[in-house]
């Protein structure tokens, strides 16, 4: 690893710890015993293990768990790292967390960085075991501290599976680039170089397999692979030995670490076996051969297998038919067995089945299968048993089931339809009013309509398309469309006063502009003045020449006619109070008074208009005549004599 300044990051690493190791959905435990984290956290099934050794830190290695938005990409299983498992528990808040355990290293880590200095914090892993079958795989995931800052650099921390037993020759170490022989470190699998706690852009090493992780809120590590699959072929029955290793370079600082995924490590299935038919290799179940012939079987196996002919070598030649299979045994570790084999005799008889009709229309095609065998021959040149035929011609096929047994097919000779397209007549135009149709008729009274109506002739009211498919036999259907487009009718509404009164107008308009109008009363605007009462009808036309009809009844109330009463001449200094013949909902007279009754004294013409409930208004006048009162005249002598004597006093007659 590298030389650096530790503390902070050492600090940093405490309170990080502290403040997620309970909360985060990665937990992890020291506390599984190193036979327990292989037998029951990692092995699956197919698998026998024992001799388990774990050399290197027992804060190293461990059981994890990752559930909910953890993203390792495996649920649980055995973590391995070149510091303390603990260091794995996110969130990623800073680069550079480690934890320098003091451990050695690891010779066949050192062989896979022959150039890197500082080797050290080794944790390693081994156990011995045996399958039942030809192989066995893991899957993992590769997480490191140095992502991203030391892409490129000689300071990589490496890991490895080595695995060695019958068959392979030295270790084998099988964490690789999927694909190639390449170790995963990481300088082989990254995005590029990029600060501490930046994300990196690039340039790719197989970054396919990568997974960029600044920023997690559930793992620590910097970086991480994809989850991965570590596979290899081993014999039946014999035991292996495996070595999973981890370990710092450079220093002791910024940890990787590798998942383990629990159960992953297993065997499952039944020993292969390759059957050999003359030139012809392939892993059946069943067998067939000619009367005469032979059938190889073999097995890859490092012991002698058993048979079920009682032979003990890794092949033998069948001659005739029945059920064969082998097993193999190492007791008490192992006892694997193949599927059983069925070897039957062919009848050398071969046909070719068309999986529909060979004739067929332009664009169409049928599928032509031989009689299963071991190889084939058509008279095309394709070598499958299997061929799509287009076109129209002949078809045969030579099929070998192994040695000297061949056979030639029928011969099927494909056709092509000739073609059928209808032609459809309307009975009017295919755009339309709503409540209007028309009538579709097809050339050909054998159809089918897209509607599901088979008549020659169908009427329709409605938008759509309507596809004409012919139906008579020996012909390839050539579909007919016809689109019929039926507009809505418009809907119009008449607004304007309902009530009017007489000697005024209602201006009636409609709700929407429309192209063209007729009203009742003969007009053809947007709007008209009624003044009658009467029931108006107003027919408008949209864009689309669909009409709509709407009604409106006027009603004319008659304007009220008051009466005036009360006294229309009087003496002067008398009064008169007038009022109107019935009662009205208001009143306004001449002289300003708002009610019924007005008292007046003067001569003048008086008005009063008065509102009824309709909101109706009339108004009457009357003149008013004030009399001045008569001046009396008194005659005679106004000055007499002081005599005992009457004069008599004439009055004038009023």
């Amino acid at each position: 690893m590298k030389n650096r300044i530790l503390c902070t990051l050492a600090i940093l690493f405490f309170f990080t710890c502290l403040s997620h190791q309970v909360n985060a959905q990665l937990t992890v435990s020291s506390a599984p015993t190193t036979a327990q984290l292989v037998q029951n956290i990692l092995l699956g099934p197919g698998v026998n293990a024992s001799n388990f050794v774990f050399t290197g830190s027992n804060a190293a290695r461990g059981s994890f768990n990752c559930a909910g938005a953890c993203n390792v990409g495996i649920g649980n299983g055995v973590l391995l790292t070149s510091g303390s498992v603990s260091s794995a528990i996110g969130p990623n808040g800073g680069t550079g967390v480690g934890v320098d355990n003091s451990a050695g290293s690891d010779i066949d880590l050192n062989g896979l960085h022959p150039t890197g200095t500082g080797q050290q914090d080794a944790a390693v892993l081994e156990f011995d075991f045996t399958v039942a079958t030809d192989s066995v795989r893991f899957r993992y995931v590769w997480a490191s501290e140095e992502y991203h800052d030391y892409v490129g650099t000689a300071c990589n921390d490496f890991f490895g599976f080595f695995i060695n037993g019958p068959g392979i020759t030295g270790k084998k170490n099988i964490a690789l680039v999927p694909g190639t022989t390449t170790p995963i470190s990481i300088n082989n699998v990254n995005n590029g170089s990029a600060p501490g706690m930046t994300s990196p852009s690039g340039p790719c090493t197989n970054c396919a397999y990568f997974r960029d992780n600044t920023g997690g809120t559930t793992v620590q590590y910097d970086g991480m692979t994809t989850v991965l699959t570590a596979a290899t072929q081993v014999c039946p029955c014999e035991t292996y030995h495996i070595k999973l290793a981890v370990q710092d370079f450079c220093d002791g600082a910024f940890d990787s670490g590798v998942f383990l995924e629990g159960n992953s490590f297993q065997s499952v299935g039944e020993i292969p076996v390759l059957a050999t038919s003359g030139q012809y290799t392939q892993v059946v179940d069943t067998l067939y051969f000619c009367q005469g012939d032979s059938i190889k079987l073999e097995i890859n196996a490092c012991r002698p297998p058993l048979w079920s002919t009682g032979d003990t070598t890794n092949s033998i030649w069948v001659t005739q038919p029945g059920i064969y299979y082998t097993s193999i045994a190492n007791p008490p570790l192992c006892f694997a067995f193949s599927a059983l084999i069925y070897v039957q005799y062919t009848n050398s008889v071969a046909i070719i089945t068309p999986n529909g009709p060979i004739s067929f229309c332009p664009g169409d095609s049928v599928i032509l299968s031989a009689t299963p065998g071991v190889s084939y021959l058509w008279s095309n040149g394709a070598t499958t048993q299997n061929i799509t035929a287009y076109t129209a011609g002949s078809y045969q096929c030579t099929v070998s089931f192994g040695g000297n047994c061949v056979a030639s097919t029928n011969t099927v000779n494909t056709s092509l339809l000739a073609g059928l397209t209808l032609n459809v007549a309307t009975s009017g135009p295919l755009t339309f009013c709503q409540g209007s149709n028309v009538t579709l008729t097809a050339s050909s009274a054998s159809v089918l309509w897209s509607n599901g109506e088979t008549t020659q002739s169908i009427t329709v009211n409605s938008s759509g398309t309507y596809t004409a498919t012919p139906t008579a036999a020996g012909f390839c259907p050539s579909p007919t469309s016809t689109t019929v487009v039926v507009n809505n009718n418009p809907t119009v509404s008449i607004n304007g006063k309902n009530t009017i009164c007489q000697g005024t107008t209602s201006t009636l308009t409609t709700n929407n502009p429309f192209s063209q109008y007729t009203w009742s009363n003969g007009q053809n605007t947007a709007s008209i003045a009624a003044g009658v009462a009467r029931p108006y009808t107003v027919t408008v036309t949209d864009a689309n020449g669909c009409t709509a009809t709407n009604n409106f009844n006027l009603t004319v109330n008659q304007n009220p006619i008051p009466v005036m009463a009360g006294d229309f001449d009087f003496c002067l200094g008398a009064n008169s109070v007038l009022s109107t013949t019935a009662p009205f909902s208001s009143y306004s007279w001449s002289t300003g008074v708002t009610s019924a009754t007005t008292n007046v004294s003067l001569p003048a013409s008086y008005t009063v208009t008065v509102t009824d409930a309709n909101g109706c208004t009339g108004s009457v006048s009357q003149l008013i005549t004030v009399y001045n009162p008569p001046l009396p005249a008194i005659g005679g002598i106004t000055a007499i004599c002081q005599e005992p004597m009457l004069t008599s006093l004439l009055l004038p007659q009023v």
